[in-house]
């Protein structure tokens, strides 16, 4: 739940941002940690009584940052690794308290648009198919 919902203040599609973004998180724990990172995503989003990593988002975040520098070197180049970077680097933009600091859909269209030329021509070719 996006922190603006439980202060039930006006929902905006930064909403959906913040819930896609948590929805990745748990995806990268359970993909880069296994078990062991859902048991520990799962405990942060708990830790205040409800399924809200909008009332956890520090340790949520801090948990992402652990990932991170547990998996990545950057001196490495690994395709699959880089992919995963590339996820947490969008989740750590999408789970932004405020909305206003959160990243839109063309944000992180930009971030995969600069990590990774592939995902440009793909988006590209996605767009020309629409306007024929």
């Amino acid at each position: 739940m996006a922190p603006e919902w439980i202060i039930e203040s006006e929902s905006t599609l930064k909403v959906d941002v913040f819930t896609l973004g948590a929805c990745f998180a748990i995806v990268l724990a359970v993909v880069l940690e296994g078990k062991d990172g859902l048991r520990e995503i799962w405990r942060i989003g708990l830790e205040s009584g409800s399924c809200q990593f909008a009332a956890n988002l520090e340790d949520v975040l801090a948990y992402l940052e652990s990932i991170k520098l547990a998996h990545f070197d950057s001196r490495i180049e690994v395709p699959k690794l880089d992919f995963h970077a590339l996820l947490i680097e969008w989740v750590e933009r999408m789970i932004v308290k405020e909305p206003a600091g959160r990243a839109s859909m063309d944000e992180l269209q930009s971030i995969c648009n600069n990590h990774d030329p592939y995902f440009k021509i793909v988006v590209e070719q996605a767009r020309s198919k629409d306007h024929t």
